[in-house]
């Protein structure tokens, strides 16, 4: 009996193994994936930061207290043939929009400008050209910004309504980065929990092993003295 007990616990011991190494496989693909997903979506939830902080009002209008030289506004909602945007007066924040924008962001900029400000630019609008029209070029997917229309809000915006249409996306952009850190959470615990199972069940095997053995060895001694 004692010999027969050993291959019983090796193929256990092997069968245990196996599960451990594929659910520690499968945990970490989940955890990769995940860990990128939340990369995305904290990429997404910094523009809303950096766009929630240079929309806070001061004084009656956005970014400065009275409208620009030029008597145009520090920032507008503009529409443009893929959608609305915002565009800023000063150069280098227009800049840092462009550069840290996702598409993820463009998307839910242009839905939720659209819908406070659409009626609004419809009132009263500028329409211009960016651009000359240029001569016949190849067919590309879209036209450069710089021959787009557009078509923008005409003076400065209204900081407090802008500033809240900013502050509902960014909270739904908080609460994906916020579900999601919840959820790896939760994943960790569970496979340290797995984790912790499956080697006390190796550690289970091993010593019922080394019984066997110790029985072996005692029976061939035994058998030996005889």
């Amino acid at each position: 009996e004692s010999q027969n007990c050993m291959p019983a616990q090796d193929r256990e011991y092997k069968s245990v193994s196996g599960t451990l190494s594929q659910q520690r496989a499968q945990y970490e693909g989940i955890r990769a994936a995940n860990q990128q997903d939340l990369t995305v979506k904290k990429n997404d939830l910094a523009v809303f930061n950096f766009i929630m902080d240079i929309t806070k009002c001061k004084g009656t209008n956005l970014l400065q207290s009275s409208v620009s030289l030029n008597g145009s506004a520090p920032v507008q909602v503009c529409s443009r043939d893929q959608g609305f945007e915002l565009a800023f007066e000063d150069s280098a924040t227009q800049a840092k929009v462009e550069q840290m924008m996702t598409p993820g962001v463009r998307k839910a900029l242009d839905s939720a400008l659209g819908v406070a400000f659409d009626s609004k630019l419809k009132a009263s609008f500028v329409e211009e050209s960016v651009g000359v029209t240029p001569k016949p070029t190849p067919v590309r997917e879209s036209p450069p910004k710089s021959v787009q229309w557009k078509k923008c809000t005409d003076g400065p915006v209204n900081c407090g309504l802008l500033h809240d249409t900013m502050s509902l996306q960014w909270g739904k952009f908080k609460d994906l980065v916020d579900e999601l850190e919840a959820e790896m959470d939760r994943n960790k615990d569970a496979w340290k929990a797995l984790k912790e199972d499956l080697n006390e069940q190796l550690d289970v095997i091993s010593a019922q092993k080394a019984e066997c053995q110790t029985g072996f060895d005692t029976a061939v001694g035994s058998k030996n003295a005889l």
